[in-house]
């Protein structure tokens, strides 16, 4: 299965955020890298729990990112395995694979119905 392009961004919950609104522009814009490249790496919608690369990815140095990280960190999680996630944002990618598991289904399921109609049809035509 390919990884969906984008996820569900809710911009009134965004701006809403007191966490966001309490951030500083380098601990946004991390912030933001962060998410938006958790969603690209593998598996999908986390991180690896590693301060020099999360600091690479947030595009800071690592001293920039030890002054900066305590409350960008604070919106992620352990997985217990040397990964990170966003809890939010593992809920959408969670959602996103069950939503293309179901069209697969439903594309698959619908296929073979087809199939068995048009075999119905081509035994009564004989």
């Amino acid at each position: 299965m390919s990884k969906p392009p984008s996820f569900l961004f809710n911009a009134a919950d965004w701006v809403a955020s007191l966490t966001i609104q309490r951030m500083s522009d380098k601990q946004y814009r991390a912030y933001h890298l962060l998410l938006t490249n958790s969603w690209l790496d593998d598996p999908i919608a986390s991180l690896p729990n590693d301060e020099v690369e999360l600091a690479r990815i947030a595009g800071v140095s690592l001293e920039v990112w030890n002054q900066i990280k305590a409350p960008i960190l604070a919106k992620f999680k352990s997985d217990g395995a040397g990964r990170i996630f966003n809890e939010r944002l593992k809920l959408e990618a969670d959602y996103c694979a069950k939503r293309s598991f179901a069209g697969r289904s439903g594309w698959t399921a619908g296929r073979r119905k087809k199939q068995a109609t048009a075999a119905k049809k081509l035994k009564h035509s004989t």
